[in-house]
């Protein structure tokens, strides 16, 4: 019996969890594309970069899209956070996830300001 992956439950936790969640489900050696001043990371400086920045208490998914294609699945999707201090924040977002061992990993992440 196979289950299946709750990809947009998988892509909150990336929103709301720490470097332990990231080390645990993202490709060694993904990439991720921020607005300014962040810019583009990849494998350790995208956990490095988590140490000292809160993360969000609230985010919420809107215009939710999902190509899935064997072993790659993509989401794209209108994010909207809270931090606990209020801040706020609203993304174009996009996720590459592929499968590997039987577990599906980030490999690509990009956000665009809304």
């Amino acid at each position: 019996m196979t289950l299946k992956t709750d990809f947009w439950d998988l892509e909150k936790h990336f929103w709301t969890e720490g470097p332990g969640f990231y080390r645990d489900n993202m490709a060694r050696n993904a990439i991720m594309v921020f607005p300014a001043p962040v810019g583009l990371l990849s494998g350790q400086e995208i956990i490095d970069g988590l140490d000292g920045t809160p993360r969000w208490e609230e985010v919420e998914f809107e215009d939710r899209k999902k190509l899935e294609n064997g072993k790659f699945t993509v989401l794209s999707y209108r994010a909207g956070g809270k931090r606990a201090d209020g801040d706020s924040y609203s993304a174009l977002c996009s996720t590459s996830y592929y499968k590997e061992d039987g577990r599906w990993k980030l490999f690509a992440h990009q956000q665009a300001v809304a």
